[in-house]
């Protein structure tokens, strides 16, 4: 694997994918986008976003999307990542994700070198599986989606969608 690509695609599975809850953080820096799988995980339902764990003998890979972005672009929106998902490069140890790379299937039968955001087993005991690996499908029916596409901005921004200011 090369080390340290910034460049690198990224394996999204959850609220990222473009069409879910954070999809805006990308702020039209796709150039392209394809469906992938990543082979040796399992993700799990926080109610409101998945984790994805590296696991060997999972049963079924983990559903999701293959997006690049434009590479002039690349300086602006990884950080801009990097913050949704609580990871921070300089302490690992304190970061709720880790971003690693990591190797997806796209349709084609062909395997690519991707970010891919994971978290450590330890962060998911107690919490059920998503079923097959398909955040897409299992959010589909999560109430929660169309409040936050409408309230999540703010709120990690610092404003209070209840508020008059």
């Amino acid at each position: 694997m090369a080390k340290n690509n910034p460049f690198l695609p990224f394996f999204v599975y959850g609220t990222l994918i473009p069409g879910q809850e954070n999809d805006y953080f990308w702020q039209n820096s796709i150039i392209h986008q394809q469906e992938a799988l990543f082979p040796h995980g399992t993700l799990y339902n926080f109610n409101r976003f998945p984790m994805l764990i590296e696991d060997p003998n999972s049963a079924a890979p983990v559903r999701g999307v293959l997006v690049e972005i434009e590479p002039q672009r690349y300086q602006e929106i990884l950080p801009r990542i990097d913050n949704l998902e609580a990871y921070n490069p300089i302490n690992e140890h304190r970061s709720f994700y880790l971003r690693r790379q990591r190797s997806v299937e796209t349709p084609c039968g062909s395997t690519r070198l991707a970010w891919v955001y994971l978290g450590r087993p330890g962060q998911v005991t107690g919490l059920s599986p998503v079923p097959n690996g398909d955040w897409r499908s299992f959010n589909g029916k999560n109430p929660f989606t169309s409040w936050w596409q409408e309230n999540g901005f703010n709120l990690i921004s610092g404003k209070n969608p209840y508020s008059d200011s």
